[in-house]
């Protein structure tokens, strides 16, 4: 069993990672908390002091920015021993705790009329729509986003304050379960509710009560994991983060109470997920859910690539799987993730984060603005890229320290008086150097991953004199005597290569090593590069360019492509394809405000079709189709039904080969209304 050090030892070196965390730190502190506050406020029936923000944050899913501000704020306490972050939280904590305390039953929140819809559940009045349709949207995902802040303020800032009020939070939803019976709680987890169950599983261990850890396991959905048991991969058409979170939750509450069934579909779920829904940026899902396994053709079409949120919980269930198993499989995933997605989904200046990154060709991304954007990648943003310290190091119980990702870190280990520091440029040089701090000198065992994609192996230096040559995919392991001021020098040689969609020979992404190469496409119609404050402005919603434009490659019959190095220390190099034409590739982290290309159509020896005449076939339909649209409701999707303001009774919803559906049980009564520029649906 491997654990993460003390966030308190964990202190963060210069690089890429430096900069992501100071980037967010001031987004952080942008945020006004009066603000972030006022829903709560609003629902104890407690005068503000300054208006709720706009955007999510008044449109019903108000109050979850908080949630995800306390998460991101405590590690800044615990991280950069930050004095103003510090201030921030214990006022946010103050108030928090006025409100739960004005209410007077345990229950606080800034969910819309929260108060009348727990009472109505805690009598039994249960209904799906309630959850999933414009009536409240998703209130047990909100509730989540504040136990999981108010249990990081505990765990990483040690703030007491906090764990008494999640714990009377606790308490209150013990006794609103108690009214609903088993059939109507377990319906309940079809729709969105965060994890909660990782929440309980956390406040059981924290607490010692042995009801927190009961919750934990009702709330483990029963029939996703049922699901997991059986061969067939069956999360196409699902909601890719809901799945997701809930297993977040089968994992820790299966590593707490060693629970084998539960943690065996946790490595199950992901090994699925990676294996035929992701893409090469480490993401998946398309409008966020799953498609088809191993289906691509969505992920080029679609505008609404995969979320950011999704990329961010798969890296912590990758952490968990990780440091249950030992398997650096995960850290290869994470690693992917990390440098290609969550690094490329925040804005470097202004700091505003990306919901979806498309995957087509020459299309661009959207970033929110600190007091208008609050979707749900906005919070997860803010975490992500306040926790990258806590990804470098591991310990094992037998003292060994496992150096797991190359980022400029450091680990201080006062009990033992002795730190370790990594100090590296990677990926723009090969050689990352680890430095040891000690007093006397002393034997700590050092274990440095060695990543399946070096070329080769790895040359391991100490203090300039070769030691060891470890191949890739294994571990570099140093049991020895360490000095003060001992050096290693790890040199991690990267080759190019092309790297194909699972099951399908159509498309290919450029990568070096983990890190993933795309081309700038121009900075034209970039419409709402900078979203404002409209329910769907997270949405790249600039024209399409046709796909018939991207740059065919033609590949030699060992599956490469013609390259020519441009700038090696910034890996830039150019790609040529058919006809001639060449392609500047970088890598993608460090691609923003223009559209780009991640993926390439290709075109092989003896193929019946010519990719051109492909390309050409799919835009006569897709283009054609977008360009008469003027809206679209698609049912059974949360957002879009959202956004749409979808009511109705006895609704029930499902997927089909992928496709979203709803349906009425009744024939009278339902009602589907849009209160924008489309046409109103009467049913």
């Amino acid at each position: 069993m491997l654990t993460t050090p003390a966030l308190g030892a964990l202190t963060i070196g210069p690089g890429l990672f430096a900069n992501a965390q100071k980037t967010n730190r001031a987004y952080v502190h942008a945020l006004d908390v009066e603000r972030l506050l006022a829903p709560f406020r609003r629902e104890a029936g407690l005068p503000s002091s300054a208006p709720s923000y706009g955007n999510w944050e008044s449109q019903g899913l108000d109050g979850h920015t908080l949630g995800h501000y306390l998460s991101a704020i405590s590690v800044y306490v615990a991280v950069a021993k930050d004095p103003s972050a510090r201030r921030q939280l214990t006022r946010a904590l103050a108030e928090i705790a006025r409100c739960q305390n004005k209410i007077g039953t345990g229950y606080v929140a800034g969910i819309p009329g929260g108060e009348h819809l727990w009472d109505s559940l805690s009598r039994g009045k249960f209904s799906a729509e309630t959850f999933s349709t414009a009536e409240r949207w998703v209130p047990l995902y909100n509730l989540h986003k504040l136990f999981a802040g108010l249990i990081d303020a505990h765990r990483y800032a040690g703030a007491p304050d906090a764990l008494r009020i999640v714990t009377w939070l606790a308490e209150w939803w013990l006794g609103v379960a108690e009214g609903i019976n088993d059939s109507d709680f377990e319906n309940m987890l079809e729709i969105e509710y965060g994890g909660l169950n990782e929440s309980f599983a956390l406040l059981g261990q924290l607490t010692g009560r042995h009801e927190f850890s009961l919750m934990a396991r009702r709330l483990s959905h029963r029939r996703f994991l049922e699901s997991l048991e059986l061969d067939a991969d069956q999360l196409a058409g699902m909601h890719a983060n809901t799945q997701i979170a809930k297993v977040i939750g089968y994992q820790t509450l299966g590593q707490l109470e060693g629970d084998a069934r539960l943690t065996r579909a946790a490595r199950r779920f992901f090994d699925i997920v990676v294996r035929t829904h992701t893409v090469a940026i480490g993401g998946n899902s398309v409008r966020e859910h799953f498609c088809e396994a191993n289906d691509f053709r969505s992920h080029v079409l679609e505008r609404e690539g995969p979320e950011s949120c999704n990329t961010y919980n798969m890296i912590r269930l990758a952490h968990l799987l990780y440091q249950d198993t030992g398997n650096d499989d995960y850290l290869e995933f994470i690693e992917r993730a990390l440098f290609n997605h969550v690094l490329s989904a925040q804005h470097p200046t202004r700091g505003g984060f990306v919901y979806f990154t498309p995957v087509r060709p020459a299309h661009y991304r959207v970033y929110s603005s600190s007091d208008t954007g609050f979707w749900c990648c906005v919070g997860t943003g803010m975490e992500a890229n306040a926790r990258h310290a806590t990804l470098a190091f591991s310990l094992s119980a037998l003292g060994e320290i496992g150096v797991d990702q190359f980022i400029s870190a450091r680990f201080d280990w006062a009990e033992r008086d002795f730190s370790i520091e990594q100090i590296t440029g990677f990926p723009f040089e090969r050689m990352t150097r680890i430095r040891i701090h000690t007093q006397q000198p002393q034997r700590v065992p050092v274990a440095i991953r060695i990543p399946a994609w070096v070329d080769g192996s790895a040359e391991i230096s100490l203090n300039g004199q070769c030691i060891q040559v470890a191949p890739a995919g294994t571990r570099a392991r140093l049991d020895r005597l360490w000095s003060p001021g001992d050096e290693i020098q790890v040199d991690l040689p990267m080759s190019f290569g092309l790297r194909e969609v699972p099951e399908n020979s159509d498309w290919v992404s450029a990568e070096i090593g983990p890190i993933v190469l795309a081309a700038r496409d121009g900075t034209e119609l970039l419409d709402g590069l900078y979203a404002g404050d409209g329910r769907m402005s997270h949405v790249a919603h600039g024209a399409l360019k046709p796909l018939a434009e991207a740059p065919l490659l033609h590949l030699r019959r060992d599956g490469t492509a013609e390259l020519t190095t441009i700038d090696p220390n910034l890996l830039h190099f150019s790609m040529r394809g058919i006809d001639g034409f060449t392609v500047e590739l970088e890598p993608f982290f460090g691609i923003h405000n223009t559209r780009y290309t991640l993926y390439w159509p290709i075109e092989k020896d003896g193929a019946a079709t010519s990719g051109l005449d492909r390309l050409i076939n799919i835009d006569a339909q897709a283009l054609e189709l977008d360009r008469k649209t003027i809206d679209a409701v698609i049912f059974g999707e949360q957002q879009s039904e959202t956004e749409h303001q979808l009511t109705g009774t006895a609704l029930r919803t499902g997927n089909t080969n992928a496709i979203s559906w709803r349906s009425t049980l009744e024939q009278m009564g339902v009602r589907l209304e849009g209160d924008h520029s489309s046409a109103r649906l009467r049913l």
